[in-house]
């Protein structure tokens, strides 16, 4: 049996899955790996140590899978940068889209007279969570750095460095950067001439079908994978999920919460909004991609999970639940509205729609009653209240009223399902794959080997389909708006609260 291996690198960890005919799962294997946080505004991964494990992801799939493996498509998270000398070997760690260092610069960005023009260039609003304002911070605060770099690139570049011996870099991942011109899909040397970086310091941008041959014999042998493998270079995570819940269709909307959280439908020319709350990236030859992106989705629970989750993991062993389901059974105990309690879920600062990196967690209307499930559901719908803050701009931008596709590890919940079926107001269809972003790498692999034709009319299986509750509406979007004022309202002092925490 012909079958093509997806390879999804995300931010908290590397999942490999081998597909067959129909998208059928034959093998799946995730590792997790860790994020450094030294300050309250890092967040740095090792890229040797990413490297390994996606290895290691790779291997095992392969070793599971009894069919001939055709390819692998390549899946990443956006907006990492790292610094490579000639010998390519890094020169710092790797800055992920959580760390928001440059917070300064991007707010210097957003002031200048040509942001607007940068904006509707690119696609990307101003935030530090780009490598636009990391290139920036890097180049004022390590000049040496900046001076010997050969190249920045992002994780997906190390690896197919290492695995082919070649700087490439696929548009969609090159559109998430603040560098690359979502028009002409070349970098803007405007912006670059700005930075004073030349193009060669970059990675040549290739439509996310082109296909990497001639894989270095020592990484064939670690996979377990033929010299001659095909690897196709891909896109975006985030992007490819929109591929595998089949909505390249324009209007399909398509809603992630994995480790952060997007809203996204597909288009098929370059747009931007007038406000600059949303982005706007290259997926491939004739598709971008319209979406609006939280810092914070299941990283808020895996914070709780590890931070103050001891005693849950106790409860895990003895009742062989997962940390999340015992999770999911506290808060399904209580009421929409967590009984008047609500929680900003900005542990790692804010994307869409305010694009404010210094908005910080906040719990309010704690008070004795509280018990453990209030919190647990008031992250979880605070988490959809963000979503649902990106949703009334799309209302804005367009007329569409399809059904919301979800994808992503919430889709495991139907608890948080039916909190955003609530919030929404609207049908959420569950595909029956739901780790989209590596069947959208593996689709795409299919497409550019000739193992799939028309790539558009790509539907999944559908697992479920969860309708809003009217009344549990109605309550939500009062405890909607008065989290908004609340939000607000704190602006100002989240600000301040980061100029404390920046002292410690």
């Amino acid at each position: 049996m012909d079958c093509v291996i997806g390879l999804d690198i995300g931010t908290t960890g590397a999942r490999a899955i081998s597909f067959g005919p129909e998208g059928r799962i034959l093998a799946e294997y995730y590792q997790e790996y860790p994020i450094y946080t030294a300050g309250p505004s890092h967040a740095e991964q090792d890229p040797e140590e990413i490297i390994r494990i996606v290895l290691n992801v790779v291997s095992n799939v392969t070793s599971a899978t009894r069919g001939d493996i055709q390819g692998v498509g390549i899946s990443s998270v956006l907006h990492s940068l790292m610094a490579v000398d000639k010998k390519d070997k890094p020169l710092t760690p790797l800055l992920i889209w959580a760390d928001t260092r440059a917070a300064d610069q991007s707010k210097r960005l957003r002031k200048e007279k040509g942001y607007k023009r940068i904006y509707s260039r690119t696609g990307c609003p101003s935030h530090p969570m780009y490598p636009l304002s990391k290139l920036l911070w890097i180049k004022e605060q390590m000049s040496e750095v900046f001076k010997k770099a050969h190249k920045f690139i992002s994780i997906k570049e190390y690896l197919v460095r290492k695995l082919f011996g070649v700087y490439k870099v696929d548009t969609c991942v090159a559109s998430g950067t603040g560098l690359f011109n979502i028009h002409n899909l070349s970098w803007d040397q405007k912006i670059l001439e700005m930075l004073g970086l030349e193009t060669g310091r970059l990675s040549e941008a290739v439509d996310g079908r082109t296909i990497l041959r001639g894989l270095r014999p020592e990484y064939a042998e670690n996979m377990g994978l033929s010299v001659d493998t095909p690897f196709v270079i891909g896109a975006g995570d985030g992007m490819l999920t929109n591929l595998a819940a089949g909505a390249l269709k324009p209007g399909t909307m398509v809603s992630t919460i994995g480790t952060s959280g997007a809203l996204r439908i597909t288009v098929k020319r370059p747009s931007v909004d007038p406000e600059g709350r949303i982005w706007c990236y290259h997926l491939m030859d004739g598709y971008w991609i319209l979406g609006g992106a939280i810092n914070n989705g299941g990283i808020v629970l895996r914070w709780l999970r590890d931070q103050l989750g001891e005693s849950d993991k106790q409860e895990a062993k003895r009742s062989g639940l997962g940390a999340y389901e015992l999770f999911d059974r506290y808060a399904s105990k209580v009421p929409p509205g967590s009984g008047g309690l609500i929680f900003l879920p900005f542990l790692t600062g804010e994307r869409s729609p305010n694009w404010n990196p210094n908005a910080r967690g906040t719990l309010f209307g704690l008070c004795l009653k509280h018990t453990k499930g209030h919190v647990i559901r008031a992250m979880m719908e605070g988490v959809i209240y963000r979503l649902y803050a990106i949703y009334r701009v799309f209302k804005q931008l367009t007329d569409e009223n399809t059904p919301i596709t979800a994808t992503g590890g919430y889709v495991k919940s139907l608890l948080w399902l039916g909190i955003q079926a609530d919030v929404f107001d609207r049908e959420i269809i569950v595909p029956k794959i739901h780790e989209a972003s590596a069947l959208g790498a593996a689709l795409l692999a299919m497409n550019a080997l000739g193992m799939l034709d028309n790539i558009e009319d790509f539907q999944p299986a559908i697992d479920r389909k969860i309708g809003p509750n009217a009344t549990n509406h109605e309550i939500y979007h009062r405890v909607y708006e008065l989290s908004e004022r609340l939000y607000q309202r704190l602006t100002g002092e989240f600000d301040e609260i980061v100029r404390i925490q920046n002292l410690a």
